[in-house]
């Protein structure tokens, strides 16, 4: 049969290798407008953008990725704090492409990559499961596509890429996607020792690169790997052998699974570590936990064409119609299992939290259950079971209360729960339906075109007709849109002038701000030794017609080579409350408050060190220029920037009879003279939060030097926007010091170090000796077997 031939064709590998590539290379086209010419707007691309120069030009060079950053929030450490996972990927791939591309278009690049590897990703996690490479290349299509549908908040697709900026959570998923299939390929090699060790190494490395391209995202993907060993298990215990030799196996799995996991964080242990150690003190803050509640099922479930939701049930249907256990039991256990999922599909607008929540919790007991009857439907219950399971934790702790059979359990209560984005587990969940939906649309070809070649089938044309129909219905109701979403929804077939996907330069108002930024450059008005506090106009204007949401403005310090204030919001960092410029607000107030209130704004930047401010608000405008302690500089209508008339400095001593002269301030470094009496002693202010392993040393060496903290003061200490102590939180630095010599010279310099970066480059050893005996080992084998 012609049906026959096209599914021996497929499972070619060559054949297979170049539908992947054409499927990836759809992907690049489809996006291929964000790389010819400038930056990609969004809110956050600005800001991951900034952190991945910061990294290349001063982190790498340095040697020391977990650097401090001068010019932002008042000093911080972004590869600490924020996914450094993409931020070492950009780095490093324009360290590699520097001979090639400028900074720019290799940042682009590597969103780009971000979007079209989730492509080989997801083939690999599918035919893991299934060993299907129709099931995997459908679920390559469908991880590319943009659906009609597709929300840009919570579905990771590009549409979140390129609008919100949230490219990290992206690639996390790609490498978690990587990281479970390669986990899943090493837990079905037991027999073949040394490529099952390949599959682990590689799995450890991916899933290391999840959790720090994107904390949920690696999160997700360690429940997944859990889930795998649980289902594993069930397979061991619902099949027939002997006890010792079960035990042995259950054994084996758990091991592994505890060891991909142990050598996952020792290999992340450089950045884990310090992250343990600090996060309380400097990061704790629970600003941003990404609740949605119940809803955010509604969410995922609606973030492609509806009926997909059909191949929820199809696939239990068709692994129980196939299987030769078939029992009361299991078709009982199967009504239940479809009435959770009516309920957690229907049921979220009328049911309260904690009944929805046992809902779930009770769903996936059935999978368990039915998988445990069904146990060679891995490749359906798995994913099926794994997916309801992320949904549940993508709801938020509100549905975190669980009442089985009459006892109730509140996970809420988990200490690390409090730092979880929620709704992110959402994403994950997405791209692992995407995915089961191929294989239950797979399953379902190959189920018709089996019963087409039964012998009982008497009637030659209903045996051709069966598989065509079946290949109708799949064109038309999974193909098909996801084909349209790539074609309607991207730039695979636009021409320059219609591309869908802009640049922010495409955007009449970042004229203005790059001549505004360019005034600032060119007259060099910005000294060394104060911050500029900028009002982010990422919200304000953005009607993506005239402007867009963007963080732009965060790239101030880079094109100034100076620091700033204000920007970027959400990263639970101590000084975010005083930071941040958002939604008209500086230091959190309201601007309508502050044009009412110029003493107090007056006292917080001369306590903060900002001596000049740029602003875009209309009536804090007019209050600055009525206020006769600011001089306007600039103003172009829109924008306007202000100099208070008295220098406020970053670093200042508490004497008149002395002063700080010849001041830099760089990521990892300071510098600046003090000229005074001998023998007298000086305090220091320096408004750079006093993270530890600051190193300070004088020349000529002082008679006593020490560096210790001190809080600034913060007018409200209440934040108005997160209801959050601000001042006793800030530590920012004070040195003491009593000089042997008129003028002396401090130099600080930032080193980081813990056991973690032993630990990760013994596991990177590891991992590379892996690596070398596994590729020696398959070099010598294909040698002897062409001899």
């Amino acid at each position: 049969m012609a049906s026959e031939k096209l599914v021996a064709k497929l499972n070619s590998n060559f054949v297979t290798f170049l539908l992947l590539s054409l499927i990836t290379l759809i992907g690049f086209l489809s996006v291929r407008t964000v790389f010819i010419g400038g930056e990609i707007p969004g809110w956050d691309h600005g800001f991951h953008y900034t952190n991945a120069y910061l990294t290349y030009k001063y982190f790498i060079p340095n040697g020391n990725l977990l650097g401090y950053d001068s010019w932002h929030m008042f000093g911080w450490l972004p590869n600490l704090y924020y996914n450094p996972g993409t931020t070492f990927f950009i780095a490093f791939l324009y360290v590699a492409l520097s001979k090639f591309l400028d900074f720019s278009s290799t940042y682009n690049l590597g969103v780009i990559l971000s979007y079209i590897l989730l492509a080989p990703a997801s083939y690999l996690f599918v035919y893991s499961i299934s060993k299907s490479k129709l099931a995997g290349l459908l679920s390559a299509l469908s991880a590319i596509t943009i659906f009609e549908q597709e929300d840009s908040w919570y579905d990771v697709g590009w549409r979140q890429i390129y609008y919100i900026g949230m490219w990290p959570e992206r690639m996390g998923l790609v490498a978690g996607m990587f990281g479970l299939a390669f986990f899943i390929l090493a837990t079905n090699s037991e027999e073949k020792i040394i490529k099952r060790s390949l599959y682990l190494s590689s799995s450890i490395l991916f899933t290391g690169w999840a959790i720090l391209s994107h904390v949920m995202m690696g999160v997700s993907t360690l429940i997944a790997i859990v889930m795998v060993l649980v289902f594993k298990i069930i397979s061991v215990v619902s099949s027939s052998g002997k006890p010792k030799f079960k035990v042995k196996l259950i054994g084996d799995y758990t091991f592994t699974t505890l060891v991909t996991i142990a050598l996952t964080f020792s290999l992340i242990s450089f950045w884990f570590i310090p992250l343990l150690q600090t996060n309380d003190a400097f990061h704790g803050l629970p600003t941003l936990t990404w609740e949605v509640g119940p809803s955010m099922a509604q969410y995922i479930f609606n973030s492609y064409p509806q009926y997909f939701n059909i191949f929820l049930f199809i696939g239990p249907l068709v692994s129980i119609f196939r299987n030769k256990r078939k029992s009361l039991l299991t078709w009982s256990l199967l009504v239940f299992f479809f009435i959770t999922l009516v309920i957690i599909i229907f049921g979220t607008s009328f049911l309260n939290e904690s009944l929805l929540s046992s809902v779930y919790v009770y769903s996936v007991m059935l999978t368990l259950l039915l998988f445990f009857l069904v146990p060679n439907s891995f490749e359906v219950f798995m994913p099926l079971s794994l997916s309801v399971l992320l949904l549940w934790l993508s709801t938020g702790p509100r549905t975190y209360y669980v009442n089985i059979l009459g006892f109730g359990i509140n996970l809420y209560y988990f200490p690390f729960f409090k730092y979880l984005g929620f709704s992110k587990f959402g994403g994950f969940a997405r791209y692992v339906l995407l995915a089961y939906f191929s294989i239950v649309v797979t399953e379902l070809f190959f189920l018709v075109l089996n019963l087409s070649r039964n012998k009982n089938v008497q009637n030659k044309s209903t045996s051709y007709a069966m598989p065509i129909l079946v290949i109708l219905f799949l064109v038309v109701a999974y193909i098909e849109p996801v084909l349209a979403g790539i074609t309607q929804n991207t730039d695979l077939l636009s021409t320059e002038s219609s591309r869908k996907f802009k640049f922010i330069e495409d955007f009449p108002l970042q004229n203005k701000i790059s001549k505004m930024l360019n005034f600032l450059k060119t007259h060099d008005i910005v000294n060394n030794n104060t911050y500029i506090l900028m009002q982010d106009p990422s919200n304000n204007f953005a009607d993506w017609i005239n402007y867009c949401n963007t963080h732009f403005i965060y790239q101030t310090s880079i094109i100034l080579n100076k620091p700033m204030v204000g920007g970027i919001v959400w990263t639970r960092y101590i000084t975010q409350p005083i930071s941040t410029s958002e939604y008209s607000k500086f230091f959190t107030l309201p601007m309508s408050y502050l044009s009412t209130h110029m003493d107090e704004f007056y006292y917080q930047l001369k306590e903060l060190g900002i001596t000049y401010v740029m602003t875009f608000d209309v009536d804090f405008t007019r209050a600055l220029r009525d206020d006769g302690r600011f001089m306007e500089l600039y103003s172009d209508g829109t924008f306007s920037i202000f100099k208070t008339l008295n220098f406020n400095p970053i670093i200042e001593v508490n004497s008149t009879a002395a002063k700080i002269t010849n001041v830099t301030i760089m990521p990892n470094y300071l510098k600046f003279t003090l000229k005074g009496e001998v023998n007298s002693t000086y305090e220091i202010k320096i408004k750079l939060v006093n993270f530890p392993s600051w190193k300070v040393a004088s020349f000529p060496q002082a008679y006593s030097l020490s560096l210790s903290s001190y809080s600034p003061h913060v007018l409200f200490e209440v934040s108005q926007v997160w209801g959050l102590s601000v001042e006793k939180l800030i530590p920012f630095m004070l040195i003491r010091v009593r000089p042997s010599s008129n003028s002396t010279t401090f130099t600080l310099v930032y080193e980081i170090s813990s056991i973690g970066d032993i630990v990760t480059k013994a596991t990177l050893i590891g991992i590379g000796l892996d690596f070398v005996v596994g590729l020696f080992y398959f070099f010598l084998k294909f040698k002897l077997g062409k001899n």
